[in-house]
């Protein structure tokens, strides 16, 4: 049954991939209204992020970051659709995501045992498992090839979704074999630490495990997972801070920021609380362009930041 399921819902997004990203854009438009007059998703867990990590803000500014982060949503998911048929050279054609400049990311994967590179939910995190056309958007000579990069990613509840999510995540790239659940990374880096590898993790997301105190972020106490910079110091891997920046309708930027060049120089809590540095800056940016609607907090009530 599940199987039926699968084929049912590829046929529909395949169909619906065909279409040129001006027709998705065209409907983000109308689903981002839907959103925000019809089924009002998740409005208040939005209008409460957003006033708690903005308190400065006038109520008109909260309501139109807002507005525009369910235009955001809806382009996120029109574009995860076209991805679902994209290849290296829709990618290049398109030029939907770009790489402001990997080659000092690409020089940390040649000299030190691995790289890990840390990112959020900013952006289209979706679009990640093109990384290796991004990576050569305007050359052909990087020194990382498709197998060294890992995707990592948190398995989907429905296994019928989850099956959908993963083919969608790496469909560019023909037999990619770097899609890892988040549950299996530490397994999967120790059984493999012989060989380089690039991976990339989103860990903006509330904790499952593992929780620890970091300190405030977006005006708010909030817990993260030490796991993966614990990962990356006990193997001296090099840590990266991955910005997806919206620039435009149609065109992200990545950016990436090194933490260090050697994590088992620093410790975990350290290397995790540069990344969430990094992430408040890139949110403050552009506030709209992160995913307002997920329960970041709900870990712990609410505290104010104390300005005094």
């Amino acid at each position: 049954m599940k199987k039926i399921g699968l084929y049912i819902i590829n046929g529909l997004v395949s169909f619906c991939a065909l279409f040129p990203l001006k027709v998705h854009y065209f409907l983000a438009d109308l689903l981002a209204w839907v959103f925000t007059h019809i089924f009002k998703y998740r409005r208040d867990v939005v209008m409460i992020n957003l006033s708690r990590s903005f308190p400065q803000k006038p109520y008109e500014e909260i309501l139109k970051i807002a507005k525009e982060f369910y235009t955001h949503l809806a382009e996120v998911m029109v574009e995860a659709i076209w991805f679902h048929r994209a290849n290296d050279k829709k990618l290049r054609q398109t030029a939907l995501v770009t790489c402001k400049d990997p080659t000092e990311l690409e020089q940390s994967f040649l000299e030190r045992p691995g790289v890990v590179v840390l990112y959020s939910h900013c952006g289209n995190w979706e679009l990640t498992g093109g990384a290796m056309t991004y990576f050569n958007f305007n050359r052909e000579d990087s020194p990382v090839a498709s197998d060294d990069i890992k995707v990592v990613y948190r398995k989907v509840k429905s296994d019928l979704w989850d099956e959908f999510f993963k083919a969608n995540r790496k469909s560019p790239v023909k037999d990619f074999k770097g899609l890892i659940e988040s549950e299996q990374l530490l397994r999967h880096i120790l059984k493999n630490k012989d060989k380089k590898s690039i991976y990339f993790l989103p860990i903006d997301q509330n904790p499952t495990v593992g929780a620890y105190d970091m300190g405030i972020f977006l005006n708010q106490p909030t817990k993260a997972a030490l796991g993966p910079a614990a990962v990356a110091s006990k193997l001296a891997y090099a840590v990266y801070f991955m910005a997806f920046d919206r620039m435009e309708r149609g065109h992200y930027e990545l950016e990436f920021t090194k933490i260090c060049d050697d994590a088992s120089t620093l410790e975990p809590y350290a290397i995790i609380r540069q990344y969430y540095d990094l992430l408040e800056a890139e949110i403050n940016a552009n506030p709209a362009n992160w995913l307002w609607s997920h329960k970041r907090w709900k870990l712990r009530s609410w505290k104010p930041r104390n300005n005094k």
